[in-house]
């Protein structure tokens, strides 16, 4: 029998008590599993190779919560993600989007690198590159909306930066209802300046010196819908810290 403190955990995980498949196809060819890099609620994120060749592989909520059947949110996300990462194509500095065939797997080339932090230093071409980055995925008409921690910027080892996760990336196509009408528009104007604001406030805590007066005044305005979804957040994060603590108790 289960324990109290494995249910505890199992609910917590976006595959419950399974493990990682030991292989994906991606694009009619086997992947093995080579390295696991994270295991959330939400998603289960690894590294497949086959013949030196690596993948990132995430995969979206398969277990229910709390009795709660997921799978099916697991499978728009999925889906979502993958329209998003897939409109990007082209754009150096997002991954190339490949095809698996699971209903809830998104995957994208492995790019060689590690989450910026705070505390190191980068180039000053750094930042033009990843400004530039941004406005072309921008121009796609995708708000990236992730951009609130360093951690969500990947550092390549070439020392490019790469946008690697569009899993709450604003993308509303042209032909889904209201695609093209004034309130989808408005809404892509209001997350992208998030875009831009949380870009900067990473420019003004790691490299202040190139911020010009009007941009660093920019960083310390936040934007309304950021507080909004910092307070929308707040009941979550409770959730997520009391099943951490139940864990640890049991």
């Amino acid at each position: 029998m289960l324990s109290l403190r494995k249910i505890l955990y199992s609910q917590n995980k976006a595959l419950g008590h399974d493990d990682f498949p030991d292989s994906i196809n991606i694009e009619e060819q086997e992947y093995q599993l080579k390295k696991s890099l994270k295991h959330s609620f939400a998603v289960a994120v690894a590294i497949y190779e086959r013949n030196g060749e690596k993948m990132i592989v995430k995969i979206h909520r398969q277990k229910p919560f709390l009795g709660i059947p997921l799978k099916w949110l697991g499978e728009i996300m999925a889906r979502y993600e993958n329209a998003a990462l897939n409109h990007c194509g082209g754009i150096y500095g997002v991954p190339k989007h490949r095809v698996s065939d699971r209903e809830t797997v998104v995957v994208h080339d492995y790019i060689p690198g590690h989450s910026v932090t705070l505390n190191e230093h980068v180039e000053d071409v750094f930042f033009d590159r990843m400004f530039g980055i941004l406005e072309q995925i921008h121009e796609r008409g995708i708000a990236y909306v992730d951009m609130e921690k360093s951690a969500n910027i990947l550092k390549g080892n070439d020392g490019y930066p790469y946008f690697i996760d569009f899993q709450l990336a604003f993308y509303w196509p042209d032909h889904m209802p209201l695609g093209n009408s004034s309130l989808i528009r408005l809404v892509r104007e209001w997350l992208q300046r998030c875009d831009r604001y949380h870009a900067y406030k990473l420019l003004r805590r790691m490299r202040p010196d190139l911020l010009s007066a009007q941009q660093y005044r920019f960083s310390l305005r936040k934007p309304w819908p950021v507080q909004l979804a910092n307070s929308l957040l707040t009941p979550w994060r409770i959730l997520r810290k009391s099943m951490h603590l139940l864990r640890n108790i049991f």
